[in-house]
């Protein structure tokens, strides 16, 4: 009995602290987000009977039980969650929680160890992209599934639950999102970018709140200060863009190896794995972006990498020269957020300016990017066929690829500027000008 009653509790447990993990409580008027995570229920009692399913949560208030709940984070977290954890013991006063807590750096390898030594603790926080690893067939978390009448999970969409059922088993809900009115943007300006000022004008069209920030990189103290500004930006952000221009005149050797080398700074990427992992932020690059987004591996692995020989990459047009004319484009994939405003096989008439915008990978990687949905556009003639070549296909990408994604589609690169848009623009030009890419990207945040 005890067992079932200890199940029972950390159910409690992570129902409450799947929110208060994030280190604030969810209100009916946005506030702004301070990250996604999720409180896992270890099932540490398989095999034994499943308890009767009470009504409401009326469960056992007199056995006392101790529950031990484990989560990383700073010190704004740690209070928060100490703060939850002392609200829950005053509704629950039977139950006694343990708190352990560290920094991200060792978590998950105390959480790996603590699984497979079978000492994990009862109640967990794991990265989003953990659960599948650690419970790749759904068993080793309980399934929130059989306690529906347990656990109040409404506030809980279809896709927050889908994203963490595995073999039908719900192993747990990501934490609910918890709206932003107006997410910030970071756009940060590097030597040779001239495309921050349509695409702030375009973010706050969209409604968000643009915010341009200037590398400076005349001095070593300059290229210091402007990394820690992008580091204290990027952690007041929701989004991420990299604008279009040509980052140290496109030299030595190819495009955004400036942009590139600067975002390797430990402290950079740090923040944007933070942004993305923990945060449930957005990054786009268009164009010159896109090119550092794929010389990061930010696309197509959504997290910045070592890039190997055989991973994709932009590279000289098959003209040998730069381009600039309007390109036909098809949505292939609607995986992506920044998508949400497009269906599969909509078509849009996008600028494009470059001199590297070809995409070349090879067959196994195109066959993969296809399958996982990551081939967001491809370059097609006036009829909506994929184009294999000029003047339709501009620069020669193979499999027409136009973008591409993230593997969850939260950052997207892209060569053609869609935040070159306006009223009275492009008026001889047939199909649809406007992708409401950035529009749709604010819409995530709401």
């Amino acid at each position: 009995m005890k067992k079932n009653v200890k199940k029972l509790g950390a159910l409690l447990l992570a129902g409450a602290m799947a929110v208060s993990t994030v280190g604030c409580m969810p209100t009916s008027k946005p506030q702004e987000s301070t990250g996604e995570q999720n409180a896992q229920a270890s099932d540490a009692t398989q095999g034994t009977e499943e308890p009767a399913a009470p009504e409401g949560l009326e469960v056992d208030t007199q056995t006392p039980i101790t529950l031990r709940l484990n989560w990383w984070g700073g010190d704004s977290r740690n209070q928060a969650t100490l703060a939850a954890i002392d609200k829950f013991q005053e509704k629950y006063p039977n139950i006694k929680v343990a708190a352990e807590y560290e920094a991200f750096n060792g978590h998950e390898e105390k959480i790996a160890l603590g699984i497979k030594s079978g000492n994990a603790a009862d109640v967990m926080q794991l990265d989003w992209s953990w659960v599948s690893t650690y419970s790749p067939k759904g068993d080793n978390f309980y399934d929130l599934n059989k306690v529906f009448n347990i656990l109040d999970l409404d506030n809980y969409t279809e896709g927050d639950k889908s994203v963490f059922t595995i073999n039908g088993k719900l192993n747990a809900p990501a934490a609910p999102k918890i709206g932003v009115a107006k997410p910030k943007v970071i756009i940060p300006v590097f030597p040779g970018t001239n495309c921050e000022y349509d695409t702030a004008k375009a973010f706050a069209r969209a409604g968000a709140d643009p915010e341009i920030l200037v590398i400076r990189n005349l001095t070593p103290a300059d290229v210091t200060a402007s990394c820690e500004a992008l580091v204290k930006a990027i952690g007041e952000s929701q989004i991420v863009m990299l604008p279009g221009g040509f980052s140290g005149g496109d030299e030595p050797d190819g495009s955004a190896k400036f942009i590139a080398s600067f975002f390797r700074s430990p402290a950079v990427t740090e923040a944007v794995r933070d942004l993305l992992q923990h945060r449930d932020g957005l990054m786009l690059g268009i164009c010159n972006g896109f090119q550092a987004l794929i010389k990061l591996g930010l696309v197509p692995y959504g997290k910045i990498v070592n890039i190997q020989e055989n991973d994709p990459t932009l590279t000289f047009n098959t003209i040998g020269r730069h381009i600039s004319q309007m390109a036909y484009t098809r949505v292939t994939s609607t995986k992506s957020p920044w998508l949400a405003g497009t269906q599969a096989g909509d078509m849009f008439a996008v600028p494009i300016s470059h001199g590297e915008g070809r995409f070349v990978a090879d067959e196994a990687t195109l066959r993969r990017l296809a399958e996982n949905g990551q081939i967001a556009t491809q370059y097609v003639d006036p009829d909506g066929n994929v184009a294999t070549d000029m003047p339709f296909n501009p620069n020669g990408s193979v499999w027409a690829v136009e973008g591409i994604t993230s593997p969850d589609g939260r950052v997207l690169g892209k060569m053609g500027h869609c935040e070159r848009k306006g009223e009275n623009l492009y008026k001889n030009v047939p199909f649809n000008k406007d992708m409401q890419i950035f529009e749709s990207g604010v819409k995530y945040f709401k």
